[in-house]
């Protein structure tokens, strides 16, 4: 049987519905702004599956705060249902300021669909992942973005909550992908030249 990778039910839909959109699970991301926040993620876990939301407080994040979403699953299915629990002020510009709101209250059924596939495929991933896509919303249907998404738990480690950090982007959708996939062509290239030099370099005094 065929293993479902991160990213694979999120990609069906996006092909199903014509989506501009797509998630992976790379091990870099195009977006070195997005470093500081997963290596604070995986400090944050001390050995857990997940780290606790509470551990994310504000002067932790305050480099993070305006590109920021914080979503929190109140229902189960799937596509569950998300709240929307906090917003950056760079994040609003773009989807809006609908903190306390559940997500299909503040997006159209479309778009609210699209991000409640992508935050439950995050969920279930119990790992960060990326997604490249259009931002669809009222006033800057243009813009698109890449966006780290990481897993949160409450404080009985249950995962209830992702947090979403954006890059946005006038650079259309397809060119923005192709961006995307020519740095991570590079930062493999990069990993396998150093495979190579190391043992080499080990036998230098």
């Amino acid at each position: 049987m065929k293993t479902v990778a991160p990213g694979d039910l999120y990609n069906a839909h996006a092909r199903a519905k014509g989506w501009d959109a797509h998630c992976d699970a790379p091990e870099t991301f195009a977006w070195p702004g997005f470093a500081p926040l997963l290596a604070l993620w995986r400090e944050l876990r001390d050995g857990a599956m997940l780290p606790r939301r509470s551990a994310f407080t504000a002067r932790r994040l305050k480099d993070f705060l305006p590109d920021l979403a914080l979503y929190e699953k109140v229902a189960p299915g799937s596509p569950g249902v998300w709240r929307v629990r906090l917003v950056g002020t760079e994040f609003a510009k773009v989807y809006g300021e609908h903190a306390g709101k559940l997500l299909n209250e503040c997006l159209m059924p479309g778009p609210a669909f699209r991000f409640q596939v992508g935050l439950d495929e995050v969920m279930d991933a119990q790992r960060p992942l990326r997604f490249i896509a259009r931002a669809d919303c009222a006033d800057r249907k243009f813009v698109s973005g890449e966006f780290c998404g990481v897993p949160l738990a409450n404080d009985q480690d249950a995962p209830t909550m992702v947090l979403l950090c954006a890059r946005f982007s006038a650079v259309p959708f397809a060119d923005l992908l192709a961006e995307v996939a020519a740095s991570d062509a590079q930062a493999k290239s990069r990993a396998r030249a150093a495979r190579v030099s190391a043992p080499s370099t080990a036998m230098w005094p």
